[in-house]
């Protein structure tokens, strides 16, 4: 009885490890892009900010530091937020608004609202900010990606 599970479980595992996927599967890098996330606008106005999360702000305000990522062909903004950020054990919190996109509410626990009734995470391509969510746009090789969180909405130009 031992021996026949033993049997069983090694043929099992050589069916499972046949039919897994490479680790891969997504193919070669289509390029790379520099991805950073920062809250440096929060040490402007921590007057604003909720009191009970300050601790949560770095002294320098970057959550991530400028690093460079490897994408593929599928990638689009968000995936590369949301692996470079698991990769990097910080916590993301999102929505899924459906036709509109993903809608990112929080990162590293630091969310929309926690610096005022007007402030959240944006992102911006190459110092552009995007008009569409960051779930509909890929990136192209090259790319530098920032994710910014701003205190009040209303104080930036409009493009």
């Amino acid at each position: 009885m031992k021996r026949t599970s033993i049997v069983l479980l090694a043929a099992a595992f050589v069916l499972l490890s046949a039919c897994a996927k490479p680790a891969d599967s997504k193919g070669q890098p289509a390029g790379t892009v520099q991805i950073s996330v920062t809250c440096a606008d929060i040490l402007d106005n921590m007057d604003t900010f909720d009191p009970e999360k300050a601790a949560l702000v770095p002294k320098d305000g970057v959550i991530l530091a400028d690093t460079e990522v490897d994408f593929f062909e599928v990638d689009t903004v968000f995936d590369l937020l949301s692996r470079t950020l698991r990769e990097n054990d910080i916590h993301l919190e999102y929505e899924d608004a459906g036709e509109s996109g993903v809608y990112v509410k929080g990162i590293a626990n630091i969310y929309t609202g926690d610096g005022g009734q007007a402030s959240g995470w944006l992102y911006y391509i190459n110092s552009e900010s995007p008009t569409e969510s960051c779930s509909r746009l890929t990136p192209a090789d090259g790319d530098r990606i920032e994710w910014v969180y701003v205190c009040d909405f209303s104080t930036l130009p409009l493009s």
